[in-house]
C-alpha cells in the first residue's frame, strides 16, 4: 500500500516545525502501519472492506475516517480511535480522536501493538539464544547449566541439535544438570486468562525454558458404534505420563457431535467428554502442559541419554551465572522477523507473550520483565 502525499498547508508546531509535505510524509511513513491497523483491523475481523489509502493532510483525517466509521456494515461495531504524533523529544499532538476514552476488549488486536513495539526496540535480525554452560567446580564434577531466554520456537529438533553440540565436546556424563528458568520474572500465566483458556494449548504458560510451545497435541478418533473414542498422542512418550478419564463414545451418524477436553490445574490428568459420529473425521486437540519446566527437564534428560550422555542429577539453578562459566553449546531461534510472522498470521499467543516479556527484559522497568 502506498501513500501519495499532497501539498498541505503548514501545520505549525504540530510536527515541531513548519514543513509539509515533508514532515507529514515522515509521519505517514512512521504511522501508516499503526493508523491502518487500528482503524481497520480492530473491527474488520468480521467485515471485509476495501480501503484505498490516498494522500491526505492531518486536518483531513476526520473527513477521511468518517466514511469508514459510519459505513452501514459496521453498524454493530464499536470504534475507539486516537491518532497522535510520536516525534522524539516532543509532547504528542492529537491529530484525531473518536471515542478515544471508551473501554474496549481488544483481544488479539493487541498483538499488532506488541509486535510493532518489539520490532521498534529490537532489530529484525534479533534472535533468542538458549545456551548451555560448563561450570568450573573444585570437586571436578561435570556440571552443566542450560539457560533459557524465552524462545517459544524451541522444539525437540532444536533440543537434539543442542545435545549433539554437547556430545561433540566429548561430554558423556553430567554429574549435575542445572536448569536456569530465571530470565522471565513474575507469574508465567497471564492473569487475564480464564480457567478454560489456560487448559488449552493457546493458553500455555510463558516460561524461560520452553519446549514444543509448552503444549502437547492429541487426536480423538471415532471407533465402532458405542465404543469410546481412541486417544492418539502426538508424542507417545509424553502421553505415557498422563492419566486419562475417557468418557467419550462413538454415536450414530444422525446424532449431534460435541467434545469437551480439560485437565487438572497442576497434574497431568486429562478428562475427555463427548461424542463423535461413527465414520466421521478425527478431532485434533492441543492442551497446555501443567508443569512446563519439569516437562522440559524430563525431555532434555531423555534426549541427552538417547545421545549417549548420562545424567546423574537434575536441579533448578538459582542466582546469577558464574562469570567463569564457559558456553559449550547454543541454539538460536529464527530471526525476529520470522517470529513476528508466526505471532501475527497465526495469532500465536505464546509467541506474543514471550516477545513482550523479552521486550521488558531488554528494556527493563524496575528490573522486571
Amino acid at each position: 500500500m502506498t501513500f501519495n502525499t499532497p501539498d498541505c498547508p503548514p501545520v505549525g508546531n504540530r510536527f515541531g516545525q513548519e514543513q509539509c509535505p515533508g514532515s507529514f510524509q515522515r509521519w505517514l511513513k512512521k504511522y501508516r502501519f499503526g493508523l491502518l491497523a487500528l482503524l481497520l483491523f480492530t473491527s474488520m475481523g468480521l467485515y471485509p472492506v476495501s480501503v484505498k489509502a490516498e494522500g491526505i493532510c492531518p486536518d483531513q483525517l476526520g473527513e477521511a475516517i468518517a466514511p469508514i466509521v459510519h459505513d452501514p456494515q459496521f453498524r454493530r461495531a464499536h470504534w475507539g480511535i486516537l491518532v497522535q504524533t510520536l516525534e522524539p523529544h516532543l509532547s504528542p499532538t492529537t491529530l484525531y480522536a473518536y471515542d478515544a476514552e471508551q473501554y474496549f476488549t481488544p483481544a488479539s488486536n493487541v498483538k499488532l501493538l506488541t509486535t510493532a513495539a518489539v520490532l521498534t526496540r529490537l532489530e529484525p535480525q534479533f534472535q533468542i539464544l538458549t545456551s548451555v554452560y560448563h561450570l568450573t567446580t573444585q570437586s571436578g564434577q561435570q556440571v552443566l547449566r542450560i539457560v533459557g531466554r524465552g524462545d517459544p520456537s524451541l522444539t525437540e529438533i532444536e533440543l537434539r541439535q543442542l545435545v549433539q553440540q554437547i556430545a561433540a565436546q566429548g561430554i558423556s556424563r553430567i554429574d549435575l544438570l542445572l536448569l536456569d528458568n530465571q530470565y522471565f520474572q513474575g507469574d508465567p500465566i497471564n492473569s487475564t486468562w480464564e480457567w478454560e483458556d489456560i487448559q488449552a494449548g493457546y493458553g500455555a504458560a510463558a516460561t524461560s525454558l520452553m519446549l514444543n510451545q509448552n503444549a502437547i497435541g492429541l487426536t480423538l478418533v471415532p471407533q465402532a458404534l458405542g465404543e469410546p473414542l481412541q486417544v492418539i498422542w502426538d508424542q507417545p512418550t509424553v502421553g505415557q505420563s498422563w492419566q486419562i478419564a475417557n468418557r467419550t463414545r462413538t454415536v450414530r451418524v444422525d446424532e449431534a457431535e460435541a467434545l469437551q477436553v480439560g485437565r487438572s490445574f497442576d497434574q497431568p490428568i486429562l478428562q475427555i467428554d463427548g461424542q463423535l459420529r461413527v465414520g466421521s473425521a478425527s478431532e485434533p486437540v492441543t492442551i497446555s502442559i501443567p508443569q512446563p519446566v519439569p516437562y522440559f527437564a524430563e525431555q532434555f534428560q531423555r534426549v541427552l541419554e538417547e545421545e549417549g550422555i548420562r545424567v546423574i542429577q537434575v536441579e533448578m539453578a538459582t542466582g546469577a551465572l558464574p562469570t567463569d562459566s564457559t558456553e559449550v553449546a547454543a541454539i538460536a531461534s529464527p530471526l525476529l522477523a520470522e517470529l513476528l510472522i508466526e505471532t501475527n498470521q497465526q495469532s500465536n499467543n505464546l509467541y506474543a507473550e514471550a516477545l513482550l516479556r523479552i521486550l521488558g527484559k531488554t528494556q527493563p522497568v524496575s528490573g522486571r520483565s
